[in-house]
């Protein structure tokens, strides 16, 4: 007897190359979509793209659209937190020229850092005042959260 995979592992399995080859695409929605249907595929079938985070890393690293850069942030944030916090100690400076929707995610990441370990709010106060004076309403009201 011979163990079936489940449909969706079949379904799926084809197109990862297509996916992985979408990361690199010329468009930005195609990145941004491709980053999200590795981190959906990564959260549910990890095996299938063991890969995922190290993938999204790099598109992280050279991402120049915003929203793209939201997912593939959001993606390390919830399945390897040690990568985003990485990136984000090495962008610390830039966060502020980053957008409003990348901000907020660096908040939260922020405030999962400061809540797990209370000491951590000294190395991120100097990135969390310099948002709080940003023209963005609800970075300011994340901000006086955070803090």
């Amino acid at each position: 007897c011979k163990l079936k995979a489940p449909p969706e592992v079949e379904i799926l399995e084809p197109l990862i190359p297509t996916i992985k080859n979408n990361l690199e695409h010329r468009h930005a929605f195609v990145r941004r979509n491709a980053v999200l249907a590795v981190y959906s595929i990564f959260k549910s079938f990890e095996p299938l793209i063991a890969d995922g985070p190290e993938l999204v890393e790099a598109v992280l690293q050279q991402e120049q659209d915003a929203s793209c850069k939201r997912n593939a942030f959001l993606m390390l944030f919830h399945c390897c937190s040690e990568r985003a916090v990485a990136y984000l100690s090495e962008n610390l400076e830039q966060v502020a020229g980053w957008g409003d929707i990348l901000q907020l995610v660096v908040l939260e990441l922020i405030r999962k850092i400061v809540r797990a370990n209370p000491y951590e709010k000294s190395r991120y106060i100097r990135c969390i005042l310099t948002l709080f004076a940003s023209e963005s309403a609800a970075g300011g009201d994340e901000c006086a959260s955070v803090l």
